[in-house]
């Protein structure tokens, strides 16, 4: 199944997730291909594994995560790790140099001890070996619809109260550059072999319009994740005809959304880092 398909399928309530994870499997999977040269492999917070079956082309050896709400999604008959691990990434249960190839999506940014977290991950490397990590970008903020919005009515303040509010409400710990993540690398051997900041311009302002639109809540519940929940309710055949209408809408709606345009600078950040 395609990735944007499988996606809309997995993730049809929530948008705004499925535009990010939509190019962060593209850029991943770029730089698997370039930088994997065999060896274990480890993905740090793999969630329900969707990511990482779309992402890495084969199996992985080990998916790690600290929710087990999140493993227990995980169909281990068709799923894309050989083993699933409940642990966390400040405290991880592997040996020394056991892995050639770690990978973490959207994870590094919200963890309290990062130097722990940092630390642990230098550990379990080998020497040689590639960490793949995908962070928001100093620009994922600023760029927010409400935020960008704000500023150019004038009202600076307000937009920073509201980024603020935004980045409590999504738990980001750290909102930093590329070269201030290659100084935060380096105090743990680990190098910045490469960067690239993402998200196409017209993927972006679907995604903060969708941000917006998904975050609004009714009983500290979602609009579409209501939707999901009644769709739930009534059970899958009766729901069917709802979810194909939204995914339709929405594969229509994203059908030109994802052009690259490398020249600008994205919402998201991908590294890719060495043990030295």
């Amino acid at each position: 199944m395609p990735p944007l398909k499988k996606l809309l399928q997995e993730y049809y309530y929530m948008p705004d997730l499925v535009i990010w994870r939509f190019v962060e499997v593209g850029i991943v999977s770029e730089y698997f291909s370039k930088y994997y040269k065999g060896g274990t492999i480890i993905d740090i917070g793999c969630g329900d594994g969707v990511f990482g079956a779309l992402a890495i082309n084969g199996p992985i050896d080990i998916g790690m995560d600290l929710d087990i709400a999140e493993l227990k999604k995980q169909d281990m008959k068709n799923s894309a790790y050989k083993y699933l691990a409940l642990a966390n990434a400040t405290k991880m249960p592997f040996k020394n140099n056991g892995f050639k190839f770690i990978l973490s999506n959207s994870v590094i940014e919200h963890i309290n001890d990062l130097n722990s977290a940092l630390h642990n991950i230098k550990s379990i490397l080998c020497f040689g070996g590639t960490f793949i990590l995908t962070v928001p970008s100093i620009y994922f903020l600023d760029n927010l619809l409400f935020a960008k919005l704000f500023r150019k009515v004038g009202l600076s303040n307000l937009a920073k109260v509201y980024m603020i509010r935004q980045a409590k409400r999504l738990n980001i710990k750290y909102i930093l550059s590329a070269e201030e993540w290659r100084s935060i690398l380096s105090k743990f051997g680990l190098s910045l072999v490469e960067y690239r900041y993402y998200m196409p311009r017209r993927a972006e302002f679907l995604y903060t319009v969708f941000f917006e639109i998904c975050g609004f809540r009714l009983f500290k519940i979602s609009i579409l994740g209501i939707i999901k929940r009644v769709a739930d309710f009534f059970g899958p055949k009766n729901y069917k005809p709802l979810k194909n209408l939204l995914i339709n809408f929405l594969s229509f709606l994203l059908k030109d959304a994802f052009r690259a345009d490398d020249s600008r600078v994205g919402m998201g950040l991908c590294m890719v880092v060495s043990s030295v």
